[in-house]
């Protein structure tokens, strides 16, 4: 998998979604979020991605992007 400055990722991420009742494990679902990397890997697998809305995101590993889009 290789990834470049400006290559689009996908990842899962956990979200919580605030509702009445139910356990609070139940509050969270994976959904799927894509960003753009700001530079390459290291070689442990260390980069940063940004966001739709600019927030920048660290990944300590790469095997935790789902897909790579160029």
């Amino acid at each position: 998998m290789m990834i470049d400055k400006g290559t689009m990722i996908k990842i899962m991420e956990n979200i919580y979604i605030d509702f009445p009742g139910g356990a609070w494990k139940d509050h969270f679902v994976m959904r799927p979020r894509r960003l753009i990397a700001q530079d390459i890997p290291n070689n442990k697998g260390y980069f940063p991605a940004k966001d739709s809305s600019g927030r920048i995101h660290y990944f300590v590993n790469i095997n935790d992007v789902m897909e790579v889009r160029s």
